[in-house]
């Protein structure tokens, strides 16, 4: 019973996800990624018996890198989680 409880107590209690979306190929004048809302969209969420999301913040990002005078856009997607009990 012992090493049951000390897995338990090893075990991670919370969590980050990060999620980038952008494209290599194609510039911000080709596709330009936009954000409606800061956090993500939860509404087609399937609860995990294991864990819950605290929150789902969303950012946008404009690279612009020393070879292409063009910007690159992302978003960026962190799922912050907490393990249930």
């Amino acid at each position: 019973m012992q090493n049951v409880e000390l897995y338990e107590k090893k075990k991670k209690t919370t969590g980050v996800i990060f999620g980038r979306f952008g494209s290599w190929t194609y510039d911000g004048s080709k596709l330009n990624l936009t954000l409606s809302t800061d956090s993500a969209n939860l509404d087609y969420y399937l609860p995990n018996p294991d864990w819950d999301i605290v929150s789902a913040e969303a950012e946008r990002h404009v690279m612009r890198y020393e070879c292409c005078p063009e910007p690159y856009i992302d978003v960026t997607y962190q799922l912050h989680l907490r393990r249930k009990r």
